[in-house]
């Protein structure tokens, strides 16, 4: 199964009638899921999925698949903050993380206690890994 056609499966399992009010938001994920530069995009949506799921549960397994796959596609790039390089590149993983901003403060203070950077600042950013749907070119 392709990356595109695995995501399609994904979130047509959450195209449900209990999340129809976020169905253009399931569309804005797709669409990001293409886009180069709209990593931490897919990560906002996500958030947003998660914290707009029915409490019964019915789509916890679908919403696990997405966290899955995003874990997959995307990295947390560490950037030398003046000569914008990047020095590392970290996994990401949602598992017990509510929302985005606690999931960033986290990752935030696991890297900044675990390593000594030789920069004088360095900038976090969610990006691709090289194997996603998102390729140079697509960006519109």
């Amino acid at each position: 199964m392709t990356h595109d056609s695995q995501l399609d499966a994904i979130l047509s399992s959450l195209a449900k009638e209990e999340m129809a009010a976020f169905s253009d938001r399931l569309l804005d994920l797709r669409n990001a899921a293409f886009s180069p530069t709209a990593a931490g995009c897919c990560v906002k949506i996500y958030f947003e999925l998660l914290a707009g799921a029915p409490e019964s549960g019915a789509l916890d397994r679908p919403l696990a698949e997405l966290r899955g796959w995003l874990e997959r596609q995307l990295s947390v790039e560490v950037l030398d903050a003046v000569q914008m390089r990047r020095i590392e590149r970290l996994p990401v993983s949602f598992e017990g993380q509510e929302d985005l901003e606690t999931f960033c403060q986290s990752t935030m203070r696991d890297f900044f206690m675990d390593r000594c950077q030789p920069s004088a600042g360095v900038r976090l950013q969610f990006a691709f890994m090289g194997n996603s749907l998102a390729k140079p070119g697509n960006d519109e």
